[in-house]
């Protein structure tokens, strides 16, 4: 064989060889499940899913959104306004926009048929950078060509430290999820008999399972945070006052934000619900949100990040920590959420006659 002939037999066979790669590849995305089965996100789906036809209502978030919005009390105050929804608490720690994107997709999955409602806090597109974790399951689901070209998109026009190694890490994730790295988890998982610890279980779906749970003093890294944080409120009272003087500053959301909202409007549409923004009390401003709904380019957001309107929820006394709010704030947001969202359903049903 010459030797032309021979090089491009062997680039033929190269090509054969990625192909055939690249194909079972394909084929072992369509058939393999989704997570470990033994991480949060895990824990509630697999709860909602045999129930995913008695909800009608969901609400997207992080650890905020765990410990914050109580559906048993959202739906009572509700049911009194003549408003009838049953919902269920989707938060997962450290959620943000394109991991809760990666939520509404594996919910769209189990085909729900009564979801009127899905709200969401998307708090923004940065990740938590923590490089311990940076690679976790969870992180790699998320990765796929477009959405890590828009999160490298929005790294590169940020001012922020240690672009290279965020970008490193977005990069190596989106490498294991085109190589299905931990999709098989699940089925290894189950031969093996590894199931979540029954405590895991309880803290991610609460005594009603509906999906909200307490911060639990009886934890040993949540009570020195809550013990901390008390003897801290001179200091939160501090924070408090420097986050109530931030301006917002005169720049338009970024254009990945925004394409990242528009896909999470698309997939709600597409379960037959609509999608409510909201802002829930933290010391951290969402001004890409908040610029977006001024824009109209989203609609509607609830907002409860002013300590002028809402100074209960800001107060030492409802929080936890500066991060998250304890029982008596719970309540406090859920109520004023439920109040708000029966007054937007009224306009709603009203503008419709």
């Amino acid at each position: 064989m010459s030797e032309p002939r021979a090089r491009l037999g062997a680039v033929a066979a190269a090509l054969l060889c990625l192909a055939t790669f690249v194909g079972v590849a394909a084929l072992l995305r369509r058939v393999t499940p989704h997570g470990s089965g033994l991480e949060r996100m895990d824990v509630k789906l697999d709860a909602f899913a045999p129930r995913k036809d008695e909800f009608t209502l969901l609400f997207l978030g992080s650890s905020r959104t765990i410990r914050g919005f109580v559906p048993a009390q959202f739906d009572a105050a509700l049911e009194e306004r003549g408003v009838r929804v049953r919902s269920f608490n989707l938060g997962v720690p450290g959620g943000r926009l394109p991991e809760m994107l990666h939520m509404l997709e594996r919910v769209a999955e189990l085909e729900p048929r009564s979801l009127d409602y899905v709200l969401i806090d998307p708090e923004d597109f940065e990740l938590i950078h923590d490089t311990r974790n940076a690679l976790a399951q969870s992180g790699i689901a998320w990765h796929d060509l477009a959405t890590t070209q828009l999160a490298l998109e929005h790294l590169a026009a940020s001012e922020r430290d240690e672009r290279f190694e965020r970008a490193a890490d977005h990069v190596q994730a989106l490498g294991f999820n085109l190589l299905n790295v931990g999709r098989t988890a699940r089925w290894v998982n189950a031969a093996l008999g590894r199931a979540p610890s029954p405590r895991f279980v309880a803290d991610s779906l609460g005594e009603r399972g509906d999906g909200h749970t307490a911060l639990f003093d009886d934890q040993d890294t949540l009570a020195v945070r809550r013990r901390r944080f008390e003897r801290g409120r001179a200091e939160y009272e501090r924070m408090v006052e420097v986050y109530r003087a931030q301006p917002q500053p005169e720049r338009s959301p970024p254009a990945q934000f925004l394409e990242l909202l528009a896909r999470f409007e698309t997939g709600v549409r597409a379960l037959g619900a609509e999608p409510v923004y909201v802002i829930q009390p933290a010391l951290a401003r969402q001004w890409d949100l908040i610029a977006a709904a001024q824009s109209g380019a989203i609609e509607p957001l609830l907002r409860y990040d002013d300590p002028e309107l809402h100074a209960d929820l800001f107060a030492h006394s409802s929080r936890f920590d500066s991060l998250h709010l304890n029982d008596v704030g719970a309540e406090i947001f859920t109520r004023k959420l439920a109040n708000d969202f029966a007054d937007w359903v009224t306009r709603r049903e009203g503008a419709r006659k």
